[in-house]
């Protein structure tokens, strides 16, 4: 006989924009309250004042989505409870119709229902510490029951029992209350202990995620205690689906949760004159919901849901009024005027008004939206009253592409998706915004675009807004990789998801994160994910941005006027690691340690995160489209509650730091003797002279071209060396004939580019120039002058080229047999190529050291300047300050001119050097001390939070939630407060939320070891004589003793208030807790 459960009864709640949803009730009467009284092994608690029974309603966060339809909905009705939830509903087309409808089963019927029985399990068992209390609701429905055989696993064993379902009590709830969690959602055939699933939960998370190693270990780990399956290989498929419900209810469950605490937020801000105005906040976040959570006492307010087919598992439905637009405005603000050179990276806009867009306005407030603020507490958690001046930005981040986390495509069904499944706070854009963002580029791309000022006077120039010469911007655009959108990174071919783009907060956080699917870095991701981020921010509030090709994508932003209105909020800069790709007039720009704004972040928190993301490439390569965000989405988060317990940590590093560095920077500002504001003066001079374009006319017109000539003679030779050697290893033989047969042919044709460039230009010279030619050769400074330049910039390229391929090494997260090989092949060619590099620095030296000599010796030029030597140990780091970036002595054309102090005095380059350190260390102690400062403004928000909503809900197992999230709050608090004890902070601003008693009370609880005591030896006699009626029930004993330990350690906590312990019944304990064996 089939059986089919009906939906629970329950309230109904009128969607207009869909079919009426009836939510599940969890009835607890006064027969239970009686029969759990009886038992005398768990206190059982009443609401408040309130005599009989009451009613656990469930969470209206779940609104459950409808079963997965290949139609999408529109793209404007986004998911309220995250503002980077994809709306498209997509499913691929080849799962079952009894996956199909298993899946509607579980997010419709089944998790909706278990998170009340969830939340009351976690607060009976204390969070899982003590054993379930077992208990039989009377069914009331009159239904035949259900008779399943189930297997339960559990750490050390398994067993088999009888499990009787009705329509009143399902099998997965009766299973839930057991401490288990099923493997199906109506006839389950195995039930894992929830503890085991939450061990292998935080296993996955923690070390790399397989599945199908776990499930073999755990047979092999129960077939050698006596125990196995009925057949081989019987674990691995039903463990996978009940992990894979298990942590949706997780997701579901601090979904209530929050929809809790955001109601008490809500309702605190409004009403509390220290904070701001509800209505000043950002509706946008994940959590806002639009009906009271359970056990409110306030009504919920009159409001519209959204569409069943729109909604996700576990996730919190909103009005669509509360929340703002998946797309932000494209902006109209003013243009912002172009700072001085090297004082800041803040750029103009075009001089013509930006192009309009589609996109709908977006809502204002005054601090970040609730969502940021639970990325990252120091970025986004102050309340906003704390603000930098204009030439610092409000906060940092970064955007980095990583194509190593790519996802195969299927072979038999490309466009094959896996069913549906989303994380309820998801960082992932949606594909609808993705897409809108595509062909909002494309369409404007497609159009002609405005013709540029270009001056009539030289070649080159420099564009409106941008601050360096289009040549050197076309320099560093060849040099990097992903400046080339039409470049393959990942091949499209075999991979449906060719990697991720995330943008990261300073403090190394997940804000959010694109999935790619283009095979090029394309820039409509980055814009995507800036246009988010902006839509989260007040208008008045700025961003510095890391970008390795930072430059770039300022061109791009003004040339074709993406994201108008937000563009003067951009500050642009270039991500250390990435710096040495630049040219050095870039880097004068946009190295965050040249530039204003930006302090002592790196920009490298991608690659950090990357890095920790890594132990995910094989297992997602294969796995389908939604679990693969899905898997990603867990371990972001579990990342960032990680790094928000250690914020006081990051904060105490960062500020010993600054202290560090400051007192070099000092050191080294007295060492150089020379005064700020004259060096002030100085870089302001050398910003300007190293990023001027080149002129076409100049009265050294025909030195520069003598010049030129003699550089490409020195050249000439050195390429004929290398020719010349090639071809005397190839005919020996000893060589690897392919691999040196292609070097011999760019050779080859590197040298016939060099003679050709080099005829053109004697043929162009005149009867002077000639003259010239013929004298300047015979002069030895110039002539080692010319060499150390061709030798250095050969040096430079082969550097920079060396750099790009370390970086390919550094990055192999995923060593496959392939990719093995070639990262050794690379590695063996760097090698190869060492010795040649380390010959050419030789070279330079010896060069430059002739030069002084010609200079000692009064044989060079007057007012000749010489080159610095390349130190020995600065020859592969590439660093911003490095010698190898300077051509100062070597391409100078003011021989007549004196040359200025920071061109040619050794002291005053140092103190430049010095006082850009000093000024980033400044910028970064004023943003570590605001950090910290808003930290404790979170703690005290979070803290007044908790206990407005203990005050205002009535609930008991959800008071028993907040109460745990008051002892981690507590205990949050005394690590933040320990590790920022060395920040100077004011008196009056040194509170932290809980009360010095109560922080100190958790910093007891974590330095105390936490273990069971031994068991005492038991005297048989003595047993056997006094304790036989304890001997009669041994489990029931083992209970009331868990009972009485854990009670001993809850008298002791004062965190929990006396006005709780009066709602618990007291419980008898006997005065003997002895274990009795047999």
């Amino acid at each position: 006989m089939s059986f089919k459960p009906k939906r629970p009864r329950g309230k109904g709640i009128t969607n207009k924009s869909g079919p009426t949803v009836t939510l599940p009730e969890r009835l607890l009467t006064t027969h239970d309250i009686s029969r759990g009284h009886n038992y005398r092994v768990v206190p059982t608690v009443t609401p408040r004042g309130i005599a009989g029974t009451y009613t656990f309603s469930a969470p209206p966060t779940f609104h459950p989505p409808a079963a997965p339809a290949p139609t999408p909905p529109s793209p404007t009705l986004q998911e309220p409870d995250h503002p980077a939830s994809d709306g498209l509903g997509h499913v691929g087309p080849s799962f079952s119709a009894k996956a199909a409808r298993q899946y509607a089963t579980w997010t419709t019927d089944v998790i909706p229902s278990l998170v009340p029985v969830y939340l009351h399990l976690l607060r009976t068992t204390q969070s899982l510490t003590r054993p379930p209390v077992p208990s039989v609701p009377l069914c009331v429905c009159g239904k035949k029951k259900l008779v399943l055989n189930i297997v339960c696993l559990h750490f050390d064993s398994l067993c088999s029992r009888q499990v009787h379902s009705c329509h009143c009590d399902p099998v997965s709830a009766q299973l839930v209350r057991e401490g288990l969690f099923p493997c199906a959602p109506i006839a389950p055939t195995l039930a894992v202990d929830l503890k085991l699933l939450e061990f292998a939960r935080l296993q996955f998370l923690t070390m790399v995620p397989n599945k199908s190693g776990w499930c073999e270990a755990m047979e092999l780990f129960l077939r050698g205690m006596s125990f196995k399956f009925v057949a081989q290989d019987n674990l691995h498929r039903r463990f996978s689906n009940a992990y894979h419900w298990y942590c949706t209810l997780l997701d579901a469950t601090q979904g209530h949760i929050q929809v809790v605490i955001e109601d008490s937020r809500a309702d605190f801000l409004s009403t509390s004159p220290l904070c701001h105005d509800a209505t000043a906040l950002p509706p946008s976040s994940p959590v806002t919901s639009s009906s009271s959570p359970p056990g409110s006492p306030r009504s919920p307010p009159s409001s519209t849901f959204q569409s069943t087919s729109s909604s996700q598992p576990g996730s919190p439905s909103m009005s669509e009024d509360d929340l703002p637009s998946s797309t932000a405005p494209i902006p109209q603000s003013t243009s912002p005027s172009t700072s001085d050179a090297g004082s800041s990276t803040r750029q103009s806009t075009p001089p013509v008004a930006p192009r309009s867009s589609c996109f709908p306005p977006s809502p204002k407030w005054t601090r970040p939206s609730k969502y940021l603020r639970r990325c990252c507490g120091l970025c986004f958690g102050g309340t906003g009253q704390h603000r930098y001046d204009d030439s610092i930005a409000d906060f940092i981040c970064s955007i980095d592409a990583c194509f190593t986390q790519k996802r195969n495509k299927n072979s038999k069904n490309p466009d094959y998706r896996d069913t549906e499944r989303r994380h309820s706070n998801t960082v992932f854009l949606s594909e609808a915004e993705v897409e809108e963002m595509e062909e909002y580029v494309e369409s404007i791309r497609a159009r002609p675009a405005p013709a540029a000022r270009r001056p009539t006077t030289g070649d080159d120039f420099v564009e409106d807004g941008m601050q360096i010469p289009v040549s050197v911007l076309e320099e560093c655009g060849s040099s990097f990789v992903a400046a080339d959108e039409k470049r393959e990174k990942a091949s499209t071919q075999f991979f449906a998801d060719t990697g991720l783009m995330s943008l990261i907060c300073r403090h190394d956080r997940v804000i959010f994160a694109v999935n790619m699917t283009h095979k090029g870095e394309r820039q409509h991701y980055a814009l995507a994910l800036l246009k988010r981020l902006m839509a989260e921010l007040p208008d008045d509030m700025t961003v510095g941005l890391l970008y390795d090709i930072a430059c770039q994508l300022q061109r791009s932003m003004l040339k074709y006027r993406f994201l108008g209105d937000i563009f003067p909020r951009l500050l642009f800069a270039v991500s250390v690691f990435h710096a040495y790709g630049h040219a050095w007039p870039c880097q004068v720009i946009y190295h965050p340690r040249k530039c204003e704004g930006f302090g002592l972040s790196d920009g490298e928190g991608c690659e950090r995160f990357w890095s920790a993301i890594r132990k995910l490439i094989p297992t997602l390569r294969i796995s389908g489209y939604f679990q693969r965000l899905y898997t990603l989405d867990l371990h972001i988060k579990f990342l960032t509650s990680q790094a928000h317990a250690t914020s006081g940590e990051w904060l105490a590093r960062r500020w010993k730091m600054c202290h560090k560095r400051k007192v070099e920077a000092e050191k080294g500002l007295r060492k150089s003797g020379k005064a700020l504001p004259f060096l002030r003066e100085q870089w302001a001079l050398q910003v300007t002279a190293q990023t001027k374009p080149m002129p076409r006319r100049s009265k050294h017109k025909g030195r520069q071209a003598v010049l030129s000539i003699l550089t490409l003679d020195a050249s000439i030779v050195s390429e004929q060396r290398i020719v010349d050697k090639l071809g005397r290893l190839l005919a020996a033989g000893r060589v690897d004939f392919q691999e040196t047969s292609d070097q011999l042919t760019e050779s080859n044709k590197r040298l016939q580019r060099l003679q050709d460039l080099r005829r053109a230009k004697v043929n162009s010279l005149g009867i002077s120039e000639t003259t010239q030619l013929r004298r300047l050769r015979d002069d030895a400074f110039l002539r080692a002058r010319m060499n150390a330049l061709a030798i250095k910039q050969r040096l430079r390229d082969r550097l920079r080229q060396r750099k790009f391929e370390l970086e390919k090494l550094e990055r192999s997260y995923r060593r496959t047999i392939n990719e093995t090989k070639t990262h050794t092949h690379i590695q063996n060619a760097l090698d190869r190529r060492a010795p040649t590099i380390q010959k050419l620095a030789k070279s330079y030296n010896d060069l430059c050291a002739s030069m002084r000599e010609l200079v000692r010796k009064r044989k060079a030029p007057r007012g000749a300047i010489c080159p610095e030597p390349i130190p020995d140990g600065g020859l592969w780091k590439l660093d911003v300050d490095d010698t190898i970036w300077q051509d100062i002595g070597l391409d100078d054309d003011t021989a007549d001119d004196a040359p200025p102090p920071w061109l040619k005095d050794e002291q005053t380059r140092l103190g430049i050097r010095h006082m850009l350190d000093l000024d980033r260390i400044n910028e970064e102690e004023r943003r570590v001390l605001h950090e910290s400062i808003s930290l404790q403004e979170l703690a005290c928000e979070e803290w007044l939070v908790i206990q407005n909503a203990k005050a205002t809900t009535d609930h008991v197992d959800m008071l028993y939630q907040l109460e745990r999230r008051e002892r981690d709050l507590c205990r949050l608090c005394y690590f933040w407060k320990k590790s920022t004890s060395a920040i100077h902070i004011s008196a009056d601003d040194n509170t932290w939320g809980p009360s010095a008693e109560q922080i100190d009370q958790a910093g007891v609880y974590e330095r105390a070891e936490h273990v069971d005591a031994e068991p005492l030896p038991v005297d048989s006699e003595s047993s056997d004589s006094g304790s036989e009626s304890w001997a009669t029930d041994g489990d029931l004993a083992e209970q009331v003793e868990t009972v009485a330990f854990h009670d001993e350690y809850l008298a002791a906590d004062t965190l929990l208030e006396s006005e709780e312990h009066n709602l618990i019944e007291e419980i008898t304990v006997p005065a003997k807790r002895r274990r009795i064996d047999g």
